[in-house]
């Protein structure tokens, strides 16, 4: 009777699940979700539908786009007017990995910074894109006593012990292009970030496709990469998603998670995977990394196969993809990152407390549209790498140190 009893209360518990998943899966209302394997074992792809927005979140969206295409009218945050001694040092340069063009371009910039400002940088060390690497050469820069480190593109609560022992030795750090956690906030010292807000990022890049987006039915939108080591992409990714809710009515957003390391591969395999198992046509908007450094080998790849289906939005405007708006290619835009600027920003920031002056607070550096009606116009006037445009943040720099 005992196991009767049991059997019938399993069936009844059967029997209310089944009705649980089919409310789930109902398409009236809410959102919907999936998950699906790809060729690489340690990505995971997710699809949800967003709702709301209509013709109306579609104009509003192209509204805000016009209203964000003008990098004339960027404003960055600077560093107090008044000019100090900035004395002399050793500053420690740690990079996320040789493999990620966006860090290494951030680490001969904040070279340049050191030595203009009369310090001694290391070279750029490799990070590996290995927490454990990265927490290696912190320590080693606390052992050999150098007077400051700048981190880039590391996440700082994956080398919080690294990080401790820099600040027990009186060492000033800052980090450029990660996110703000709770065990290191973004401003505040003696680590202090110099970064976009992701989230606002993401948003602008959901926000174009939305502005863009087929109004004849469902339009597909893959992110290929939000590698959980790199915490700003998940930022970004999350914008992304925020932005589609708003704008776009029955957006489908797929997400597929790889490691950076898979992301500098050619490729990536799991990008190629993606094309592979989407034929022509059933693809839409991609958005690679979500950044610039990642997504430009993805832009190559969809090039070779010929997958002029596809439309794809940047992130960091590195040279490649801005070169490709400029040529009409696969990618209709790109949000602007101004990583150069960052790094020499990152380094005054920690000369500034050594010389026992307080940070200031550049963690909101602006973003920007980048799209073929304006990639001629003060793009066009620049080393193509990272720059912004109309602000000579060199002489700003020297200028404060005296130089």
């Amino acid at each position: 009777m005992r196991r009767s009893r049991q059997a019938l209360m399993a069936f009844a518990l059967l029997i209310a699940l089944a009705a649980i998943v089919a409310g789930c899966g109902s398409s009236s209302g809410g959102s919907s979700s999936s998950t699906e394997s790809t060729e690489s074992a340690s990505s995971e792809t997710t699809a949800s539908e967003s709702s709301g927005g209509g013709s109306e979140g579609q104009e509003a969206a192209q509204e805000f786009v016009a209203e964000n295409s003008n990098l004339e009218k960027l404003e960055f945050p600077e560093p107090p007017d008044e000019p100090y001694d900035p004395g002399t040092g050793k500053i420690g340069i740690v990079i996320c990995s040789t493999l990620g063009s966006g860090c290494v371009e951030m680490g001969k910039e904040a070279v340049k910074a050191a030595k203009a400002a009369g310090w001694e940088p290391t070279e750029p060390l490799n990070g590996e894109f290995s927490p454990n690497v990265q927490s290696g050469l912190i320590q080693k820069l606390v052992a050999e006593k150098v007077d400051a480190i700048e981190l880039i593109s590391i996440q700082p609560e994956t080398v919080a012990n690294a990080i401790h022992a820099a600040i027990e030795a009186g060492i000033p750090i800052s980090d450029v292009y990660a996110a703000g956690d709770k065990v290191f906030p973004k401003w505040g010292g003696p680590l202090v970030q110099v970064t976009s807000d992701g989230v606002e990022q993401g948003e602008f890049a959901g926000t174009y496709i939305a502005a863009n987006a087929n109004s004849e039915g469902k339009t597909r939108v893959d992110v290929v990469g939000n590698d959980p080591a790199f915490a700003i992409l998940l930022e970004r990714t999350k914008g992304i998603e925020n932005a589609l809710g708003k704008y776009c009515p029955e957006c489908e957003l797929h997400i597929t998670h790889l490691s950076g390391e898979e992301l500098a591969k050619p490729g990536p395999p799991a990008f190629s995977a993606l094309l592979s198992s989407n034929p022509p046509g059933s693809l839409e908007w991609v958005l690679g990394g979500p950044t610039d450094p990642f997504g430009q080998l993805m832009l190559k790849t969809a090039e070779q196969r010929g997958r002029e289906d596809i439309k794809m939005v940047g992130l960091d405007t590195a040279p490649e993809v801005i070169e490709n708006i400029k040529a009409g290619g696969l990618t209709q835009a790109d949000i602007y990152s101004s990583f150069r600027y960052a790094a020499w920003a990152g380094v005054e920031q920690v000369i500034r407390q050594k010389a026992g002056l307080k940070p200031w607070k550049a963690y909101d550096l602006p973003p920007a549209y980048v799209t073929a009606e304006n990639v001629a116009g003060p793009v066009s006037q620049l080393p193509l790498s990272y720059a912004p445009p109309s602000f000579d943040y060199e002489a700003l720099f020297k200028q404060l140190w005296g130089k």
